[in-house]
This record gives structure tokens, sequence and C-alpha cells, in this order.
């Protein structure tokens, strides 16, 4: 008897000890403290819970939303007394660190984000190649690497460099995957320990070494010079028509038009020129490249010009393209723009005596 109420106690002792365990965790599971972040910028939105740094350019507005569960106080970075959630917008203008810090008695959690300010660009006279295999160079601030991705037109990763070391603010990256005529997404991307990284995005385009026989499956192009300028002189800072041009669709199935390469043979050098204009007498076709000072367009004096326009069978356009100027161009008053249309880039073949010859700008003040 007294055996049997020694064993009866000992295993009530050991169930009472048992079930309070069981609660206890969970409730200590239950009561552990949280700390997210949510960053969101013009180059999208990414979540955070410990440490983090996040790229933006000059002027973006950043959001910042914090969050904690189970806390009971919160301070910043500064160590002032804040909500336990809430938003921060910020304009981005220098690096700058923010941090949350949660607490509830002893038990604490803290994270932080970084806003590092970076920017990068790609050189307009990158962007066109009639090489399988490009050399894409550029700007960068802000970062000692940045990172090369192309994407082709159905959005498919075609190319991806490694890291490519920024020397006195410039970049250079040779693509070492064959490419196919075509347009692609080219997109730089900084250090790859930030988030929201993405600095620049341009469109390349891969055009065939003869532009002026492409073959494709759209109807047949008749391109030629419609002879209405004379020359004259090109005030500096101004836009200014070099070169009007007729396209006639022959064929019996539309084809499209994608743009021209201009060559410049006059005396000027090409970076008096930081921008082309293009439409056609339609009005349904209109594209502007550049336009801003310091530009780059030309690569061995050809600068290839986009615009993307339909042309039915039976139809013709004319299209005028202009020239905009850099208010210094002054600065070589009396040298000349002699832009000759030397190639053409279409989904079809092209009949046309190349080069077209455009009009003779001299430079003025």
């Amino acid at each position: 008897m007294t055996t049997y109420l020694s064993r009866t106690a000992t295993l009530g002792t050991f169930l009472i000890i048992a079930l309070a365990f069981v609660p206890m965790s969970a409730s200590a599971a239950s009561s552990k403290i949280s700390c997210d972040v949510t960053v969101t910028s013009p180059q999208g939105e990414t979540e955070l819970s410990k440490k983090g740094i996040v790229l933006a350019n000059a002027g973006d507005k950043v959001t910042i939303a914090w969050e904690s569960k189970n806390a009971k106080k919160a301070t910043d970075e500064t160590g002032k007394s804040i909500e336990l959630s809430g938003t921060r917008t910020i304009t981005a203008s220098e690096k700058t660190t923010y941090g949350f810090k949660f607490a509830n008695g002893s038990k604490k959690a803290d994270c932080s984000v970084t806003l590092q300010i970076a920017s990068a660009s790609i050189d307009a006279d990158t962007l066109t190649a009639t090489t399988n295999k490009p050399m894409l160079s550029g700007e960068a601030e802000g970062v000692r690497t940045v990172r090369i991705v192309i994407e082709n037109e159905k959005g498919s990763r075609v190319f991806k460099s490694k890291d490519i070391r920024v020397k006195k603010g410039e970049w250079k990256v040779k693509v070492t995957k064959s490419l196919v005529a075509g347009t692609y997404q080219v997109t730089v991307l900084g250090d790859k320990k930030a988030d929201l990284n993405e600095l620049a995005t341009e469109e390349l385009t891969i055009r065939s070494k003869d532009s002026a026989s492409n073959s494709g499956t759209g109807g047949p192009l008749s391109v030629s010079a419609v002879p209405l300028l004379f020359g004259g002189n090109a005030k500096a800072g101004t836009s200014a028509p070099v070169a009007y041009i007729k396209v006639v669709n022959t064929g019996k199935v539309a084809t499209e038009l994608k743009g021209f390469d201009l060559k410049q043979n006059g005396s000027a050098p090409t970076d008096v020129v930081i921008g082309f204009a293009t439409n056609d007498d339609k009005g349904g076709s209109r594209t502007t490249i550049g336009g801003t000072e310091g530009t780059k367009l030309f690569k061995n004096n050809v600068a290839f010009v986009p615009l993307v326009a339909t042309i039915q069978p039976g139809q013709f356009r004319i299209f005028t393209i202009k020239a905009i100027l850099s208010a210094m161009s002054g600065a070589h008053s009396g040298k000349q723009l002699m832009l000759d249309v030397s190639g053409i880039s279409s989904d079809s073949s092209i009949k046309a005596m190349l080069p077209i010859r455009g009009t003779t700008l001299t430079l003025t003040y």
C-alpha cells in the first residue's frame, strides 16, 4: 500500500511538471520581439529584419516603414522614442543610416537600413552595335563595382557580367555572349550586398552589319532623299533639320522601320550634336534621343537614330530628322555638319543608294 501511494505521487508530480513546462515554452516563444523594416523607392520595395543597404539616386523619395511585435517601447537611431510602428519619407541626399530599437523588459531587438546614394549611366554610343559581342561603357558614382544584365525582348536573361570595377567614375565591359540582331534591355546593377540596386536601364540594339540589305518578313522598302533642304547656318542650342527621307513599302505585307544611321562627314566634332528628333508627315511616329548636354551619341562618327514605324503595303512616309545642337556648339563657329544617312534598320529588305546625302550646316553662335 505504501509503495502504491509513492508511485502514484511520483507519477502525479511528473505530470504536473510536464504540463507546466508546455505552456511556459509556448509563452516564451510567442513573446519574442521582432524588428521589421520595409523600404520603398522608385526602384521597388524590399524588406529587412536585421541590417541592410539600399541604393538610391539623389533626390529619390524613399519611404521607410517599421514595425515590431511584442515590444513595449521603441527608439530610433538618435535614441528618440518612436511608435512601435510607423513610416517616414526621406528625400535621398547623402549616405545615412536609419536604426530602430525595440524592447520589452530585458528582451530587445534592433535593425537598420543604410541609404546609400549611387547613380550610373550607359554611354549612348555603345547602345547600338553591328557586332554580336558589343563593348558597353558608362559612368557610375557611389559604388565601387557594377554588374550588367541583358534581357531579350521576351524578358529572358541572356547575359550577366561579373563585377566590373568602377575606375575614376567610369566602367567598361565586353559582352561575352553572342547576341543575335534585335533589341535588348540593359540594366546596370550596383553592389551585390545592396538591395534595390538597379541604377540604370537602357535599350541596346544589335543590327546586322549590312544595314542597307536587311532581310526579314516585312515587305521590301525603297528609301530615297526628298530634295527640300539647302543647308545654311545652325545656331548654338537649337535644332536643325539634317535630312528628309522618303520610305515606300513596295511589298504586300506591313513592314516595321526601326531607325537610321547618320554619319558626320563635316569638319565639326560630333559632340556638338547632343540629340536627334524625328517625326513623319503622318504624325504617327515621333522619337527623341539624347537632348541633354554631354550626351554622347556617335561612335566612329556614326550615330543610330531609332524610329519605330509600321508602314503598310503601298504606303509611303516622309521622315524629318533634326539634330539637336549643344549650347556650346558656337565655340566651333564656321565648322560644318554634314550628316548623311549611311544605314537603315528594318525587318525587311531595303533598296537604297547609300549614303543618302543630307544637308550641310555651318555652326554659328
